[in-house]
Order: structure tokens, then C-alpha cells, then sequence
């Protein structure tokens, strides 16, 4: 029903554009994975936003709901929890919060899941990129083992799903 309840926000947000309601914040250029499709890899990320300069932009800009974060593989990012965690904190009203992994390291994106979990965001979604049969997404992502470490992660997360509501 919470749904329902920001449609007027959603549809407001395209007139009044000092309201916006999504935020699609690439956290880091860094990334694990040599994707045929994508050359961010090559990047060398510089000037990438700290900690306390994320928090003073998100105290400027408090009216977003929906945070979309990417990169690069944004769990490469050590302080990912904080990020949200600031993110949510200086929202008026946070809804919803999403992002996409690679899946590089099973065990690492589940705990740093659960973290992020307990921050009590309404809605939490992790994509999983997956890009077909195992040798044509290992040969897409040019790291071999990357199709069981994606569905490992996948597993992880979705056992998350039925001890947490909001993912």
C-alpha cells in the first residue's frame, strides 16, 4: 500500500525539479571484472566523493527516495554501508534502494547485505548480473569462475529474502 502512497511524489518529481525523487549515484569507477561490453575497467578512478562530501551533498539534496547506486562494482567500495547508511539518515523520507554486483565475492556482499539490511531501508533490491551459460558469461566478463561466484551470491541474497521482508 506504501507504494500507492508515492506515485504523487513520482509524477511530481518530473514537474518540480528541485524535488527530484531518484538519485543514480556511481559510487566508483572501480571494478574486479573485464567486461567485453563495458570499459570502465580501464578507468583508473580518481576524485571519486568521500564519505563526509557524500553526506554534505545529501544534507543539501534531502528529497529523494530512491537511491540507485552503481559504479563499477560499487561493493568495491569498503565504505558501501556508510554510504547508505548516510544516504537513508539525511533523506526526509527514503524509500527505496537498489544497486547491481557483479557477484565477485559471495560471502562478502552477503555480509555487507545484511549490514545494509539492518539500516531498516523500506525496500532494499541487488540485482545480480548474469549474462547467460556459464562459458558465455565467463567469456563476457573475462574472469574465469565468475558465473558460480554470481549465482552463489544470487542464492545468498534470495535466502536473505526470506529472513527479511525488505529485500
Amino acid at each position: 500500500m506504501r507504494e500507492l502512497k508515492i506515485l504523487p511524489d513520482i509524477i511530481l518529481s518530473n514537474f518540480n525539479l528541485s524535488r527530484p525523487f531518484k538519485l543514480t549515484f556511481a559510487i566508483t569507477y572501480k571494478c574486479n571484472y573485464r567486461c567485453v561490453h563495458c570499459n570502465i575497467w580501464q578507468k583508473r578512478p580518481t576524485n571519486e566523493l568521500t564519505l563526509d562530501e557524500i553526506g554534505e551533498f545529501s544534507k543539501k539534496y534531502p528529497y529523494f527516495k530512491w537511491f540507485n547506486l552503481t559504479g563499477g562494482e560499487p561493493f568495491l567500495r569498503t565504505d558501501i554501508v556508510d554510504i547508505i547508511k548516510t544516504l537513508k539518515e539525511n533523506s526526509l523520507s527514503s524509500y527505496l534502494f537498489n544497486m547491481i554486483t557483479n557477484g565477485f565475492n559471495p560471502s562478502y556482499i552477503y555480509e555487507k547485505v545484511r549490514e545494509i539490511i539492518t539500516l531498516k531501508m523500506p525496500r532494499c533490491i541487488i540485482g545480480v548480473s548474469l549474462d547467460g551459460y556459464r562459458e558465455l558469461h565467463e567469456k563476457i566478463r573475462g574472469i574465469k569462475g565468475s558465473f558460480d561466484r554470481a549465482l552463489e551470491t544470487f542464492i545468498l541474497l534470495r535466502n536473505l529474502s526470506k529472513e527479511f521482508k525488505n529485500i
